[in-house]
């Protein structure tokens, strides 16, 4: 039950060992170690690639390229972390300009040290949210909602329910 042997049979060949019974590793005419098939580019498993030349990758076994999570460094200008369900990415952090999807991104929402911006939203950490493209009394520009100096709302028209109170 329990061995390691060297073998040669045909075009078969390699280092073989078991333990209770399975395969813990097979080198040779078949590349395993604990179930991982290796190869010259990759290790791999059901939903698993790991690649010295690309990084790793989990995904679903029903669509390797529509529902992953990846971490990867290709290049200084394509590396980070990326998440897609549906083809569709729900989150990016790094710098994917290869692969064409936004850097530092989730549901959407781009992000850097200072905001999260999403659609015609932004939300600073000075404690503002604002309507992108706001100026300050210009009609019809969005709003501007502000913790700064002791709190600020600017608004083109508001409508209060309940009790506006000074």
């Amino acid at each position: 039950n329990n061995f390691v042997k060297m073998f040669r049979h045909a075009v078969n060949f390699g280092l073989q060992g078991k333990s209770d019974g399975q395969f813990i590793f097979r080198l040779g005419s078949t590349n395993q170690i604990a179930g991982w098939t290796i190869d010259n580019k990759k290790l791999s498993n059901t939903g698993v690639h790991l690649s010295s030349s690309y990084g790793i990758k989990a995904f679903s076994t029903a669509g390797e390229n529509t529902d992953f999570v990846e971490l990867k460094y290709k290049a200084n200008d394509n590396y980070g972390v990326m998440g897609q369900e549906g083809g569709n990415v729900i989150f990016a952090l790094g710098k994917n300009v290869l692969s064409g999807e936004a850097n530092n991104q989730i549901a959407g929402w781009t992000f850097d040290n200072e905001k999260l911006q999403g659609g015609n939203m932004i939300i600073r950490k000075d404690g503002t949210i604002e309507s992108d493209g706001f100026v300050s009394n210009l009609a019809g520009s969005g709003f501007r909602l502000t913790a700064v100096s002791g709190g600020f709302l600017e608004v083109e028209n508001a409508r209060i329910r309940g009790t506006l109170s000074t």
